[in-house]
C-alpha cells in the first residue's frame, strides 16, 4: 500500500505543480493585459495628436509651395477628428480616432484603418494599419500614414 499511496503522491504534487505554473501564467497574463490596456488608455491620445499635427503640418507645408496656396484645407475644430479638404477638387476625407478601441478610421476619399498597440516589450505604441487580408503589417509611422493619405487623397 505504500507504493500505492507514493505514485498518487507523486501523481497529485506534478498535478499541483502544473496547475500552480498554469495559474501563474493565467495572472501574469491578466496583468500583462491590464498593463496594455493602461499604456493605451493614457498613450493613444498624444499618438492621434501627433498623427492629426503631422497631418495639418504636411497640408501647410504643401500649401506653402508655389501655385498651391490654399489647396488644401482642414478643419481642426473638434479634437476627436481632422477633416481635411482639395479646394479644387472638392473632395474631402475624414480622419478620427476613437478613444474606446484605440483606432484611427480614415474616410472619404480615402478609406483606411490604423489600430493602435504597444509595442513587444516596449512602453510605446505604433501604428498598424488594419487590412482586408488580415495579414500582419509592419509599424507604421505618423508622418508616413500623413504622408501616404495625402498623396492618396491628391490623386483621387
Amino acid at each position: 500500500m505504500a507504493t500505492r499511496e507514493a505514485i498518487v503522491s507523486d501523481w497529485a504534487k506534478r498535478m499541483a505543480d502544473g496547475l500552480r505554473r498554469r495559474d501563474e501564467s493565467a495572472n501574469i497574463g491578466a496583468a500583462r493585459a491590464l498593463q496594455v490596456g493602461q499604456l493605451l488608455d493614457s498613450l493613444a491620445p498624444e499618438k492621434w495628436s501627433e498623427l492629426r499635427n503631422t497631418t495639418m503640418q504636411k497640408c501647410t507645408e504643401l500649401n506653402a509651395e508655389h501655385g498651391m496656396n490654399g489647396r488644401l484645407t482642414y478643419d481642426p475644430s473638434k479634437p476627436e477628428a481632422l477633416v481635411v479638404q482639395n479646394t479644387k477638387s472638392g473632395n474631402e476625407f475624414r480622419m478620427s480616432f476613437s478613444r474606446e478601441t484605440h483606432r484611427v478610421s480614415i474616410t472619404g476619399s480615402v478609406e483606411r484603418n490604423y489600430q493602435l498597440r504597444v509595442k513587444d516589450g516596449a512602453r510605446d505604441l505604433d501604428f498598424f494599419q488594419i487590412t482586408t487580408k488580415g495579414l500582419p503589417q509592419p509599424a507604421t509611422p505618423s508622418e508616413r500614414i500623413a504622408e501616404e493619405t495625402l498623396e492618396a487623397f491628391l490623386a483621387s
